[in-house]
């Protein structure tokens, strides 16, 4: 009986002082890092192009050839940078087959995966825009950036499975992009 209460103390004591990994990287890289500390500034000069989604100020990267943590789930990998070389966006994608199996197999393992080694706990949303529907859990991390692992399916029929993240300054500029034109 003693060693049975001695075991469940123990277990306990354990248990208290395990904490979630904090999240604060993907594909090993940090949000609001200067891109030479990871790429070449002669690489990233010479590759990056302006992102549809802004205004202006804001250029996308595409690094699948260069990035060095990959995911066996991600094929092809972007970053977004603002004038001054900071990363403001760690984007991951891959094309599946079909809408139920990014929904129902492969976004609810990936979450699982955040949820047991960060402790982040998503919203599910749905939305409809012209040229696809998004399938999205989200979450935000300590410094409000916002993450998100979604199946994208658009009416040319590809589907994909994103994985995205974001910081909220990038957001507002996707956003007064998009309310620019009413």
């Amino acid at each position: 009986m003693r060693l049975y209460i001695f075991v469940i103390i123990c277990i306990f004591s354990i248990t208290g002082h395990l904490r979630a990994e904090e999240f604060t990287k993907l594909f090993g890289l940090k949000l609001l890092d200067q891109v030479q500390s990871h790429f070449s500034l002669k690489m990233i000069d010479n590759e990056k192009y302006k992102n549809a989604e802004t205004i202006d100020n804001f250029y996308d990267v595409d690094i699948t050839a260069v990035i060095k943590k990959k995911s066996p789930q991600i094929d092809f990998y972007t970053i977004t940078l603002d004038n001054n070389n900071r990363i403001h966006s760690i984007y991951g994608e891959k094309q599946l087959d079909t809408i139920s199996n990014c929904n129902d197999r492969v976004v609810p393992s990936i979450i699982s995966i955040f949820e047991r080694k960060y402790s982040l706990s998503f919203d599910y949303y749905e939305d409809s825009y012209t040229d696809f529907n998004i399938y999205s859990y989200s979450t935000y991390d300590i410094s409000d950036n916002l993450f998100r692992i979604q199946c994208n399916e658009g009416i040319d029929g590809l589907i994909y499975l994103q994985i995205v993240y974001q910081t909220l300054e990038l957001l507002d500029e996707v956003n007064r992009f998009y309310d620019s034109g009413f």
